[in-house]
């Protein structure tokens, strides 16, 4: 009979990772052991507990809270970057919203959300500078209020239990009609 497969830690945390976005911190430990494929005997013994396995597979990290985008540059299309922004805040954000709804989890999205603003108002102003976007809106206060409907819209489709990339809306047509020079 042949050896069975050794699962590492990150492995066996992104298959627990789904059960704990929908379920939570309350999730059965035998679910997670069902999706996982081990006892939870066996899981336990590399995590400690739940709320240990939970808070490490929710700090999960993700591209768009940890950095910016390294491979977006300042002439990327904004319609482009406004869907790029929005189908990683829904695949990732939902986690930080677990762990930050754990109560001993301690969490710093408000920094990562900061320096995303930060970046994305850094983008507005080269765009604004261009002549393609509204140089009468403050790129700060407007990166703010984008990333905050950006993120507005994955916790919706968080409560709604949406998966996947959202589908194309009126959100990104709505920001790009905001932020147009032109005024069409």
């Amino acid at each position: 009979m042949g050896r069975h497969k050794t699962l590492t830690d990150q492995d066996i945390l992104r298959l627990a990772r789904p059960v704990f976005l929908t379920r939570g911190l309350g999730a059965r430990t035998r679910d997670v052991a069902a999706a996982v494929g081990l006892t939870w005997a066996a899981i336990a013994l590399r995590f400690g507990s739940k709320r240990a396995m939970f808070e490490q597979a929710m700090e999960h990290r993700s591209e768009c809270f940890e950095e910016p985008p390294a491979d977006v540059s300042h002439d990327v299309d904004l319609r482009a970057l406004l869907q790029r922004l929005r189908s990683q805040l829904a695949l990732h954000w939902p986690m930080y919203l677990q762990l930050n709804l754990s109560s001993s989890a301690t969490h710093r999205s408000d920094d990562r959300s900061d320096r995303l603003a930060r970046w994305l108002a850094s983008m507005l102003h080269q765009h604004a500078d261009r002549g393609e976007v509204r140089a009468d809106l403050p790129p700060q206060k407007v990166a703010a209020l984008l990333l905050a409907a950006l993120i507005g819209d994955a916790a919706e489709r968080f409560v709604r239990r949406e998966r996947g990339d959202p589908p194309d809306g009126t959100l990104v047509e709505t920001m790009l009609h905001l932020l147009d020079a032109k005024g069409r």
